[in-house]
């Protein structure tokens, strides 16, 4: 299993057991029961530029597809404690237009949880939806601060900087394969660097060494 998949199964087990614990159970701090069987259906949203109808983002559709691997884990470990949960998948397509449809949807009101979408363009508009309807929503792989001043849960999760340094590496490789990369790293020797993550991913990928200057 991925660390990306580990995180999001990590991350929702947290985020739905505090909601249900806080809506089922008397509020915030309520204690949740062992193996607890939660008969609300919980209906959740995942928003994310699957891009199926176009192959030229393949390599999008691919990342995507293992985040969406790592959800379904997630989904796995909560129904097996007695949670009843339901998933509705949607392609954003990278367009914020689509995501504008897709939101007006009747079905989307009745969502106890949003996931996504990726970028932040569409996450302006999915956040204004969030907040007329308090609907909590998760930005999957990146920071996003709130646009509005609405009260509504907004969770970030923020891959480890190890991880994301490691797909930067990736993604430095696939947009420059023509150029030579050189990474500047300051850090002493006894200090953390995560160049060597940027480094590694970036050798993986373009099959040549990005040269290290410190």
């Amino acid at each position: 299993m991925s660390g990306n998949k580990i995180s999001i199964l990590f991350f929702l087990l947290l985020s739905f057991v505090s909601l249900s614990a806080s809506s089922l159970q008397g509020g915030p701090g309520a204690v949740i029961a062992k193996d607890p069987v939660v008969k609300k259906e919980f209906h959740i949203a995942l928003m994310l530029p699957f891009c199926i109808d176009d192959p030229t983002n393949f390599k999008i559709r691919e990342r995507m597809a293992d985040y969406y691997e790592g959800v379904l884990l997630a989904m796995d470990e909560l129904e097996s404690k007695g949670m009843n949960l339901k998933l509705h998948v949607f392609d954003t397509r990278k367009d914020s237009m689509v995501v504008i449809g897709l939101l007006k949807n009747v079905e989307m009101i009745k969502m106890d949880l949003i996931i996504g979408p990726v970028f932040e363009n569409e996450l302006v508009e999915v956040e204004k939806f969030c907040a007329i309807y308090n609907i909590p929503l998760v930005s999957p792989l990146k920071y996003y601060s709130k646009k509005t001043a609405a009260d509504y849960p907004l969770f970030n999760n923020v891959p480890a900087d190890s991880m994301l340094f490691y797909y930067m590496g990736a993604m430095a490789a696939e947009s420059f394969p023509r150029h030579q990369v050189i990474v500047l790293d300051d850090v002493t020797k006894n200090g953390k660097s995560n160049s060597n993550n940027f480094r590694k991913a970036y050798a993986i990928a373009s099959k040549k060494e990005a040269k290290l200057v410190d």
